[in-house]
Parts: C-alpha cells; sequence; structure tokens
C-alpha cells in the first residue's frame, strides 16, 4: 500500500484500511495538469487535501 500512481491503482488495500480514494481518474487529472498547468493544479490540490483528511481519520479509527 503505497501512496503513487501505482499504489492507488489496486483499491483494495485502500479500501480494507477504510480509506476512501477518490472516484475519479487520477491519472487523468494529472496529465491533465502537465498540459495545463494553470487550470488543473487546483484539482491536485483537492486531490492530496482530501488525502490527508481522510488518511489520519482511517489511523485513528482503528485506535
Amino acid at each position: 500500500m503505497k501512496l503513487t500512481m501505482n499504489g492507488i491503482k489496486n483499491r483494495k488495500p485502500w479500501e480494507m484500511a477504510g480509506i476512501v480514494l477518490p472516484g475519479y481518474d487520477v491519472e487523468a487529472v494529472s496529465e491533465k495538469a502537465k498540459k495545463n498547468r494553470n487550470g488543473c493544479i487546483l484539482e491536485l490540490a483537492i486531490f492530496f487535501a482530501h488525502l490527508s483528511v481522510v488518511l489520519p481519520m482511517a489511523f485513528w479509527r482503528q485506535g
């Protein structure tokens, strides 16, 4: 379970840990960001903000 493009493709370990990954294609957003840096930076920021909230909550729930 690694927080990389390949690591999040396998959703099962993340879901078993209680972590909800975004429903959109992260690789597509990344490619879009590379082509249009001004428009997609916000989308990537939202993704990582989501993870920064969800990951600690999942570990907190596990106790």
